[in-house]
This record gives structure tokens, sequence and C-alpha cells, in this order.
């Protein structure tokens, strides 16, 4: 073999090497996108709650959402107007959120089992909108 040849085929080693090396970063990289939740949609769903959880309740600019925990089909929405609060529970429908009830105050997991939220989903519902929320239970 030439040392032209010798070189030539070293190179295209490393070219192959360097270009596997690349494809299963890129493999790597893809594989840890898609076991994770799509934050994209997870925004939108927030919107949305946001949108229907406002066009029904804000009656004034002090209104202001807190908080959106949202777990399964059913959502919880912490809210604050001026020195007072509350809390909307929700429920996703054929694709839409639709308020189940909202109330001045705070659900705990009796309340919002009696509205037909499933004790796991009531629990990381609550979890997520306060993680001490055993203690006020």
């Amino acid at each position: 073999m030439s040392r032209y040849a010798d070189v030539t085929f070293r190179w295209l080693f490393v070219a192959v090497i360097i270009s596997m090396i690349a494809i299963e970063h890129r493999a790597s990289a893809l594989q840890a996108t898609t076991n994770q939740p799509n934050r994209m949609t997870q925004n939108t769903e927030q919107e949305v709650i946001k949108k229907t959880v406002q066009q029904k309740l804000r009656q004034s600019p002090l209104f202001k959402i807190n908080k959106i925990s949202v777990a399964s089909d059913f959502a919880l929405v912490l809210w604050v107007q001026g020195e007072g609060g509350g809390v909307v529970l929700l429920k996703k429908t054929s694709g839409t959120w639709n308020i189940l009830v909202h109330s001045g105050g705070w659900y705990g997991l009796k309340d919002l089992k009696e509205y037909g939220v499933p004790q796991e989903i009531a629990e990381r519902l609550l979890t997520q909108a306060d993680p001490k929320w055993r203690n006020y239970e």
C-alpha cells in the first residue's frame, strides 16, 4: 500500500468514527427529548386553562392567577383578587377545559373526591398546588 493510500485510509477511518459519534450523540439527544413531557404542550394547556378561568371569573383588574396544577384531565387553579383568593377546579372533556366548581377558599382532598376527582389525581393536584397541603387537612 502506498503512503498516499495509507494516509487516505486513515483519514477515511477517522471520518467514519467521527460520523458514528455524531450520530450516536444525536440519537441520544433525540431519545432524551422523547422521554420528557412536551413542555410546549404543557404550557399551551396551562394557557388554555388560564384563559378559561379568566373569561368566567375575572371581574376586576386585581384578579390574578397564582398557580395552575394539572394532572390527567383535571386542573386546579389558585387565584387572588385583592386581599381575597380562591380555587377553581376544571375537568377536560372532549378536548375542552370546563369549570366544575369554584370557591373563595381552598378545596382539600375530601372536596376534590366529592367532585369526582380520583384520589391519586387529587393528591397530585394538591401537591403541585401546595406541597404542604396535608398539614391543612
